[in-house]
């Protein structure tokens, strides 16, 4: 598989219906924290809180941050911790 061809199978909203990038996987795609949660799901998330201030420039971006604002703060605690658990083992997943 090329780069170009990957879609991060965490992010339901990028995933083509007719290509199934996830049933191999043995994390869960639609689960962004706790057990078997998929990586991309909670990393993708820290990336966009750890780069807001660069990012929040691109209008692209800007409804991934609404997204991420109208977040409860309990919720977004909880990605940012399992971001954080699976960044210190990255090399193991």
């Amino acid at each position: 598989m090329k780069d170009a061809d990957f879609v991060p199978c965490g992010l339901p909203d990028l995933q083509e219906p007719s290509v199934d990038y996830c049933s191999a996987c043995a994390y869960d795609p639609r689960r962004k924290h706790g057990e078997g949660a998929c990586p991309f799901n909670s990393l993708y998330w820290d990336f966009y809180a750890r780069h807001r201030k660069k990012l929040s420039a691109n209008p692209r971006i800007g409804m991934m941050l609404r997204t991420w604002d109208r977040m409860a703060a309990p919720e977004k605690r909880r990605i940012l911790k399992q971001a954080e658990t699976y960044l210190g083992k990255i090399d193991r997943l």
